[in-house]
């Protein structure tokens, strides 16, 4: 997605006046994400500066609050920087600004084994961090959007689709599974790493206090996007991991697959009205596809083959 805010060179350096960065070599701004994010280079650091064009300040000042949290209790994802007023949020034209270090690496793209393994370490690191009262406990992801898409008069089959699935994820997926800090879109764009290994995970900005197995399930859908077929393999490493730091309960272990369809749901719904509802690109229009592939391919799996495959 293009980025939305045009920032001249004056206003850079205007910036990094604010920051106390030093001299500016080198900016331009950076694909993906529903913020607009510049990469800022000077002699000494590298940066990001996010400019959120969606949310308020408050909303914004959560999200530098809960990396301020994590980095304190040693969570490897991106260090916000305070400017010299000792502010972690700032504006522009109306809209709140955060600046933070610059992660080395890259999106993650065609992963190993051994790099599932660290992922699934670092999400169980991450659901062992005391969940903040003031996290919210709303519906993550692409649900927000739900009734929006649901109520929409767009003749698709996409909409019955949806709504079978959704009745048989309500009647399954059970009450009192263990909650607390959830990512909420682990997907491939918002992992970070170098030579191999995982660096960082990014993009804190759905967080929530829901159910943890959704962390993983989300995981799972978003990395089997990379590959034609639902390689068991890879989550099967990706469980090894977390477990080796955390251990699911019963009730998670039976719940995971369920969750690889409900993660799949979610994000179907978010690329549907990305491209079906907000934009309505003839070019995306069949995004939501890949997402109803996946959780029609679990669902196929069935339960009993899908826990084989994982855990024994």
């Amino acid at each position: 997605m293009a980025h939305y805010t045009i920032l001249t060179s004056k206003e850079i350096t205007k910036f990094a006046n604010v920051y106390s960065l030093g001299k500016v070599i080198k900016f331009y701004p950076m694909k993906g994400g529903s913020s607009t994010n510049y990469y800022i280079q000077t002699r000494t650091q590298k940066y990001i500066l996010t400019i959120c064009e969606y949310i308020t300040r408050l909303q914004t000042l959560a999200i530098t609050n809960l990396l301020l949290y994590l980095h304190k209790h040693h969570f490897q994802t991106n260090q916000v920087i305070s400017s010299k007023d000792h502010e972690y949020v700032l504006e522009h034209k109306g809209k709140p600004v955060y600046l933070k270090k610059f992660l080395d690496g890259e999106i993650v793209k065609r992963p190993t084994i051994q790099f599932f393994e660290q992922l699934g370490s670092r999400i169980a690191q991450l659901h062992d961090i005391p969940c903040p009262d003031n996290i919210q406990t709303a519906l993550p992801y692409g649900l927000s959007y739900l009734e929006e898409v649901i109520s929409s008069d767009i003749d698709h089959p996409y909409i019955e689709w949806l709504k079978t699935k959704l009745e048989y994820l309500e009647a399954l997926i059970p009450d009192q599974l263990p909650t607390g800090l959830v990512h909420g879109d682990i997907f491939p764009d918002n992992i970070i790493q170098k030579n191999g290994n995982l660096v960082a995970i990014i993009d804190f900005e759905d967080v929530s206090n829901y159910p943890l197995i959704f962390d993983l399930g989300m995981a799972i859908t978003g990395l089997l996007t990379l590959d034609k077929i639902v390689d068991m393999s890879y989550t099967k490493a990706l469980i090894k991991g977390y477990q080796e730091v955390k251990s699911l309960t019963p009730i998670e272990i039976e719940s995971l697959n369920l969750f690889c369809i409900y993660a799949a749901v979610t994000a179907s719904i978010w690329r549907f009205r990305q491209s079906h509802i907000r934009f309505a690109t003839y070019e995306k229009s069949t995004d939501h596809q890949q997402m109803v592939d996946i959780a029609d391919k679990l669902y196929e799996m069935g339960n009993s083959k899908f826990m084989s495959n994982v855990f024994d």
